[in-house]
C-alpha cells in the first residue's frame, strides 16, 4: 500500500479512536460499526450487492466478533492492505475510505 492509501487508512482508524463509544481510544468493534456505510464499497455502489451484506462481510473479516472487542491498527490496516491490491485507481480508493468512514 503505497503512502497516500496508508495516511487515509491511518486517519480513518485515528478518527475511530478519537470517537471510540469506551472512551479509551481502543477502537472496538461496536465503534467500526457505529461508523462504518457500505455505501464506500464500490460493489454496493454498482449495485453487484447490497449494503447490508457489504456491511455484515466487512465486520466479518476482523478475528473477533465481540462487540467490546478491540480491533489493532495493524489488523485494521492489513484489512485495506488487502482491499487496496484490489482497487487500481489512488482516488478511488480514497473516495471509498472517506465514505466508509464519514471522512471530511
Amino acid at each position: 500500500m503505497n503512502e497516500g492509501r496508508e495516511a487515509i487508512v491511518k486517519k480513518a482508524y485515528e478518527n475511530l479512536a478519537a470517537n471510540c463509544v469506551h472512551g479509551n481510544e481502543a477502537v472496538c468493534l461496536d465503534d467500526i460499526a457505529k461508523v462504518y456505510d457500505a455505501n464506500g464499497d464500490p460493489d454496493v455502489y454498482s449495485g453487484k450487492r447490497s449494503e447490508e451484506d457489504s456491511f455484515m462481510e466487512f465486520l466479518s473479516l476482523f478475528d473477533t466478533q465481540v462487540k467490546e472487542s478491540v480491533v489493532s491498527y495493524e489488523e485494521f490496516r492489513a484489512y485495506f492492505c488487502d482491499i487496496s491490491a484490489l482497487v487500481e485507481n489512488d482516488a478511488d480508493f480514497e473516495k471509498g475510505i472517506k465514505t466508509s468512514f464519514k471522512l471530511e
